[in-house]
């Protein structure tokens, strides 16, 4: 059995750390590098069974189980328990899978599954229960398929009512009710279907045409709980699951913390996370395991760490315990992302990411240096997908042309590589001199205005593709500012066109960074971001008054270097 005291202070604090999960709006990295560990799963059988319980240690009639490749994803498929709250399901996917547990009115729970063998694991839960607001100045309602919520009309006797015709015949909502500010099924309406994440919608049959939903806050059950779970297998499963589980925690927490910190201040800057000893303590129990498999583990997880901007995060000990696993190691399998350190540890350690030449040398070659030595497919599929984006976002075309030649004669059986040839090709359109793409948007500030290629002639523009989440979008928004108060009387104009959603940007603009000048969304719009081959943000293009394209250097058009290209193209001398 497991020394209990090994988990006395991890328990405590992942139960009150998993209060506070939520779904994180700023991805750690991109999800086209993340999942393909997932496409390359060697197959395993593990079993996991268990039972579901609610805040009370009831069993739901709505409770549902579901496997997901990570802790942020959707749940590939969802089971319904028993009547008695038992459940089973296996895992065939080689790596670290997760276990969902959703009940209507409790934050769903996930528990982190080492699948490296066959076996068979017991996993009891309890759920708790949601936590809402105590006080409500507005509650939105979102409607199943609608992109963004609606205000409901609050009455004077402090209820909130919401009204409107429809010709469907069910009715699916959710509201955000919930303390973390989730939209999350109403407690008064049932029945309850299960949403992609773990939470529910409830569903209301509309009459005559009309759908009518009251929702009154002194109905809410108010039930403080904790959720917990008791996992039976072998020493490593147990110690496996619960060491990850509060470091998804922490992670969580992290992620949510800096998104209410944007959604307040429109910036990242000057956020700061008191994670407390966590990751002091995290090294002492590396350096204290006696089990070199688990060991390894742990130091990966230390690893993947490094984007949260944690105060204690040692880059030093990262440094150690990177060299400290071989690239042919198969423990890289279970957290192929921890790589991606090398983004930080190199040139040296206590730098930021800076993406100079001397720099991206470094980094490739230790990229190279794992493509050499490790026997995996999905860990060189990862980084070869790295140095495919990195040379297309470098201009590098003989690097792009040689990746492609590999890529071409030695991963054909590789799907997501073939794809990644296509999407990212040789030969581009966005050449200087090529005439731009044709497009057409419509304006953020007046929907009955459309910018296109044709509406634009005239004049030098910038066409700048970012959503409000990007560190380095946002890092650009001052000198963007300056440049376009500068010269926008000179016939330079900006075209800024995001992939968030109408909402989001205008919450953006209401805030530090107003962004007067044209403004688009293009959220469902894949066409114009494959037209213009964009693979990064920011990504910025300089457009010249006949439609052709005068720079699409993107270290050209970016910090000081804008002003510099903006002159000469302009024609005036800079400051």
């Amino acid at each position: 059995m497991t020394d209990p005291r090994y988990f006395a202070k991890p328990v405590k604090q992942a139960e009150q750390a998993g209060k506070k999960r939520t779904r994180s709006i700023e991805k750690i990295m991109p999800p086209i590098l993340f999942s393909l560990f997932i496409v390359f799963g060697c197959s395993r059988t593990t079993t996991v069974k268990g039972t579901v319980l609610d805040a009370n240690g009831h069993p739901s009639e709505y409770a549902m189980v579901g496997t997901a490749s990570s802790d942020w994803a959707s749940p590939d498929t969802f089971i319904a328990c028993d009547k008695d709250g038992s459940y089973s399901v296996e895992l065939r996917k080689r790596g670290i899978e997760y276990i969902v547990y959703a009940i209507p009115n409790h934050d769903p729970m996930r528990i982190p599954i080492l699948n490296d063998e066959y076996k068979q694991i017991t996993l009891d839960v309890q759920l708790a229960a949601y936590e809402y607001k105590e006080e409500f100045d507005e509650v939105s309602i979102r409607i199943d398929g609608a992109p963004v919520p609606e205000p409901l009309t609050r009455l004077d006797d402090g209820t909130y009512r919401y009204e409107k015709k429809t010709d469907k015949e069910r009715f699916q909502y959710q509201l955000n009710i919930q303390k973390r500010d989730r939209l999350v099924n109403d407690p008064e309406a049932q029945p309850f279907v299960p949403d992609r994440m773990g939470d529910y919608w409830s569903v209301v049959r509309p009459e005559n045409g009309m759908v009518r939903i009251l929702f009154d806050p002194k109905k809410l059950p108010r039930n403080k709980s904790s959720e917990s779970f008791t996992l039976v297998g072998n020493d490593v499963d147990q110690k496996f699951s619960l060491i990850r589980y509060e470091h998804d925690s922490i992670m969580h927490d992290n992620a949510s913390s800096r998104g209410a910190y944007y959604m307040k201040h429109a910036k990242f800057e000057g956020f700061e996370y008191e994670e407390g000893n966590y990751f002091i303590d995290f090294v002492k129990k590396i350096e204290s395991e006696e089990d070199p498999r688990l060991t390894k583990l742990m130091k990966l997880m230390y690893l993947t760490s490094y984007r949260g901007g944690f105060k204690t995060l040692d880059l030093v000990k990262a440094k150690e315990f990177f060299h400290g696993i071989p690239p042919e190691d198969s423990a890289w399998c279970f957290f192929p992302d921890a790589i991606f350190i090398i983004d930080r540890l190199y040139p040296q350690a206590d730098q930021r990411i800076i993406f100079d030449e001397s720099q991206q040398k470094t980094q490739m070659a230790k990229y190279d240096e794992f493509l050499e030595k490790t026997k995996s497919k999905e860990i060189k599929t990862t980084i070869l997908t790295r140095k495919v984006i990195m040379a297309k976002n470098y201009g590098s075309i003989e690097e792009l042309r040689k990746l492609h030649t590999l890529i071409s004669a030695d991963y054909k059986d590789v799907k997501a590589l073939q794809d990644l040839l296509r999407k990212y090709p040789i030969e581009s359109k966005m050449n200087l001199g090529s005439e731009t793409p044709d497009y057409e948007v419509v304006s953020l500030d007046n929907p009955k205005v459309t910018y296109s290629k044709r509406s634009m002639l005239g004049k030098v523009y910038l066409i700048d593709f970012w959503f409000t989440t990007c560190v380095p979008c946002i890092a650009e928004m001052d000198n963007l500012h300056k440049v376009y108060a500068k010269y926008r009387d000179k016939g330079f104009d900006i075209l800024s066109l995001s992939v968030d959603g109408e909402q989001l940007v205008n919450l953006f603009r209401k805030k530090k960074w107003k962004m007067p000048w044209k403004n688009s969304v293009i959220v469902d719009n894949t066409k114009i971001l494959r037209d213009f081959e964009v693979s990064n943000f920011p990504y910025p293009i300089l457009v010249g008054a006949d439609g052709k394209l005068l720079e699409t250097d993107r270290a050209a058009l970016r910090g000081e270097r804008l002003e510099q290209t903006l002159a000469r193209f302009l024609r005036i001398a800079p400051d």
